[in-house]
């Protein structure tokens, strides 16, 4: 499933559990203003992210960053425009089995580049 985040003031998500093979595609229609992010059933740290994302640095010609999940990860922060909030980016998530989601995607930033991966607090 394709589902496009087109609203400026930011888009919050909770994913359902992961299952084998479930699979969602978010792309980032609009440039948020304020905080985006997509999280796990969970915040216990039983379902996490492995995988990475890259953010392209828009001001900065071939600035580029490469982010990577850890298992105790459960939410992908799009709160700051260094997380990556510019329209034009995706991200994937695809089941692994009953607690993994697998993560990749792309996409666009500006200034000094941050992790968007965050444990639930």
């Amino acid at each position: 499933t394709i589902f496009g985040f087109n609203r400026a003031g930011g888009v919050a998500v909770t994913l359902p559990s992961p299952a084998a093979g479930l699979c969602y595609k978010f792309l980032i229609e609009t440039t948020f203003t304020t905080a985006g992010s997509i999280t796990t059933a969970t915040s216990d740290g039983t379902d996490g992210f492995l995988g990475n994302i890259s953010i392209y640095d828009t001001g900065e010609v071939g600035e580029t960053d490469n982010f990577q999940a850890s298992a105790s990860n459960d939410s992908i922060d799009l709160g700051s425009i260094e997380q990556g909030w510019l329209t034009g980016g995706w991200i994937t998530v695809t089941g692994v089995n009953s607690t993994t989601w697998w993560i990749e995607g792309l996409l666009l930033g500006d200034g000094t580049l941050a992790t968007p991966f965050q444990d639930a607090p």
